[in-house]
């Protein structure tokens, strides 16, 4: 059985490095997207990661925006080159360059083929009573701006200040007011996070007509990555079945945009979570703790010879 996971980098090629060979196995797909901003010597790193591995694949490079469409857009360019790959992988997994699994990769892909044609993606209505969300509409009121030389721009000392205050304010992802508003959908919102396990069946759907028509309308609105993948699962029957669960451990603060790194004090939550069934966590940053980080991949890979991966 072999699995295809899309690994979404913008930063340390080291870090994604154990990464890869902590999921390492031979019969996988690995994708790997880094992003263009980075150094150039950074890029040469990761290519060499791919090296003498015909199913380790890096995706042309683009820039990767936080909370836009260019996120969701690399994703869904990564899912289409694990598509192609003549390997017949059962299911697609996206993680970050700052994920790390939980289980060692025989123990992952043994729980995936079990799991049959079903899919796993936390979902939930956005406008319903149990949404996760303060103001979802907030989220498509306004024409996010995905642009890189704009982000350059906003970092700049004096003028970025003055472009902040000018595209919404110094905390948020510049925008304008919409001319006009955003057409009445003609399918079924649904909210989670940007992190799924796709079956075969519903990584088709993705980049089905309908899928890409589903994913376009949300051009242009705050964090799409967190929509796209659960309106398109859901609203295709086709699919196949979806589990409200991610599998993954999430290090989420109240009040914080984006999840926090774990320490070592953390492991005894994450070993319950990986008791419990996620297969997965997010995120980790070897500069803020290693031991975490070295206490996992001793976990993970103690079953692994040492050269599996060299």
């Amino acid at each position: 059985m072999a699995l295809a996971f899309h690994l979404l980098a913008h930063k340390d090629p080291a870090q994604l490095g154990r990464l890869l060979h902590a999921l390492w196995a031979p019969d996988n797909i690995y994708v790997i997207h880094y992003d263009r901003r980075r150094p150039s010597a950074e890029h040469g790193a990761v290519a060499a990661l791919a090296d003498g591995r015909r199913n380790v694949v890096v995706q042309p490079s683009t820039a990767v925006l936080w909370g836009r469409f260019s996120l969701i857009r690399a994703q869904l360019a990564g899912l289409e080159l694990a598509l192609h790959h003549p390997q017949p992988w059962t299911h697609w997994i996206n993680l970050s360059g700052q994920c790390f699994p939980l289980h060692p990769a025989a123990e992952i892909q043994r729980r995936l083929q079990a799991a049959g044609t079903a899919s796993f993606v936390r979902h939930f209505d956005p406008l319903g009573p149990d949404s996760n969300w303060a103001r979802p509409a907030g989220r498509l009121d306004r024409q996010r701006l995905d642009l890189p030389w704009l982000e350059w721009c906003l970092r700049l000392p004096g003028l970025g200040r003055r472009l902040r205050r000018f595209f919404g304010g110094a905390s948020a992802i510049p925008s304008l007011p919409r001319l006009r508003p955003r057409p009445t959908p003609w399918f079924h919102w649904y909210g989670g996070d940007n992190w799924v396990v796709l079956s075969r069946g519903a990584a088709a759907q993705m980049l089905s007509p309908a899928g890409r028509a589903i994913a376009a309308w949300f051009r242009g609105t705050a964090f799409p990555e967190e929509s796209v993948f659960q309106t398109v699962v859901l609203n295709a029957p086709a699919a196949g079945p979806v589990h409200n669960d991610h599998l993954r451990c999430i290090n989420w603060i109240a009040n914080l945009a984006s999840p926090q790194n774990f320490r070592a004090t953390d492991l005894p939550r994450l070993l319950a979570g990986a008791a419990n069934g996620a297969l997965f966590a997010r995120k980790f940053d070897p500069t803020v703790d290693p031991v975490i980080l070295d206490a996992l991949t001793a976990r993970v890979t103690t079953t692994a010879t040492p050269s599996a991966f060299r």
